[in-house]
């Protein structure tokens, strides 16, 4: 039976998402609200200072839920068409985040993780780990350097999530081939932005039944239309407009702890509770007990709309998670889901005439080939 073909993500329109994904007022409150106002109401400015929040906080921010601890520290994922400026996001990150916080935009191996995370110099045997965040523009690179034959980036990068323990690198019994190497417990942080195609392209089931794209909180990135000729003076460096907050950010966060690993239920209020509650049961009851690939694309979500309403709690320094953080949370949570189904969904996506043209073309040839293997060797 000739291969059946799904028209490739490529083709998407993007009026598409942004007509479906608006970034609705609930975003934009207390840290969100101010970068907001100097960088513009977008998904991948709201997720940069959500990344660099959760990166700020590290380990700092410490609750249990669900039989395991929620940290600060974020893996995020945009998505969007090449061209739109993906990077713009990143730069938003590294100017939230402190002078000298320790950020890399690749690693290459599991292996190289161990140096990336943790003081290698230190005379300690057990290595003091270091906060590191990965700002990768081209994060479809993990993917491919973990696809790599025998290598464990991926394996380690799902083991390092919100690692509650010390982490080890054991390659041999002598110290100069690796010997046994120990760090305290890691705190990494990861943003990364990628194309739709790319993303289809380069992550398959294997890689998401594995956990490793569930790990990510996945939303699209600047939804606002393109033009040639911008606003004049709408957006300054971030480098030079965040200078400020950031200061202001690292004298009033860098030490706030909050949590200390006690039950996640004390942290909400009784109505934000109650509004999550009431919301979240229904949402992600269907998810949870559903299988499959689609589902376990989306089997963290419940986490991190958890994580996301605590973040926001100790961003404002609060002792109590409040119904407008669990409102913005639910928000998020929301568009990520949307955003999944229209990712991998079966709907059939729009394509121009043209796009219509080539797919039906390429669709041939494939099916003309899969239909005589024996003839056609190229």
């Amino acid at each position: 039976m000739p291969t059946k073909l799904r028209s490739p993500i490529a083709t998407l329109d993007w009026t598409v998402v942004r007509n479906t994904f608006p970034c609705p007022d609930i975003l934009w409150q207390g840290v969100w609200e101010e970068v907001g106002a100097l960088m513009g109401r977008s998904w991948d400015v709201w997720m940069a200072v959500y990344v660099a929040l959760g990166a700020l906080a590290g380990r700092n921010l410490w609750w249990y839920y669900y039989r395991a601890p929620i940290y600060g520290m974020v893996y995020g994922l945009i998505v969007a068409p090449t061209g739109a400026g993906k990077e713009f996001c990143l730069n938003v990150v590294s100017a939230l985040l402190p002078e000298g916080y320790k950020e890399r935009d690749s690693v290459q191996s599991g292996q190289g993780l161990f140096p990336l995370l943790c003081n290698v110099d230190a005379r300690q045997t057990i290595k003091p780990a270091t906060p590191v965040i990965l700002l990768l523009s081209e994060w479809n690179k993990l993917v491919h350097m973990g696809g790599i034959q025998h290598s464990t980036l991926i394996d380690d990068l799902n083991a390092l999530f919100h690692r509650p323990r010390g982490w080890n690198l054991s390659r041999s019994d002598r110290e100069g081939a690796g010997g046994d190497r120990q760090m305290t417990p890691p705190t990494l942080s990861i943003l990364g932005t990628t194309t739709p195609e790319n993303l289809l392209v380069d992550v398959d089931d294997i890689l998401v039944n594995r956990g490793f794209l569930n790990r990510y909180f996945i939303l699209p990135g600047p939804t606002e239309p393109w033009v040639f000729w911008p606003t004049a003076g709408k957006i300054d460096d971030p480098i030079l407009a965040l200078k400020t907050l950031r200061t202001r950010l690292t004298q009033e966060l860098s030490t706030w702890e909050w949590g200390n690993g006690r039950d996640y239920h004390t942290a909400f209020s009784t109505q934000a509770q109650r509004l999550l509650n009431d919301w979240g049961a229904p949402f992600f009851a269907p998810i949870m007990v559903a299988s499959g690939t689609q589902a376990n694309r989306k089997k963290r979500l419940h986490v991190y709309v958890h994580h996301i309403a605590l973040l926001a709690a100790w961003s404002r320094r609060a002792t109590q998670v409040d119904v407008d953080d669990v409102a913005m949370a639910m928000a998020a949570a929301t568009a990520s889901d949307k955003f999944i189904d229209l990712l991998w969904g079966d709907e059939p996506i729009p394509l121009t005439t043209v796009e219509t043209g080539d797919f039906k073309v390429e669709q041939i040839i494939i099916e003309r080939v899969t239909e005589r293997p024996d003839y056609y060797d190229k």
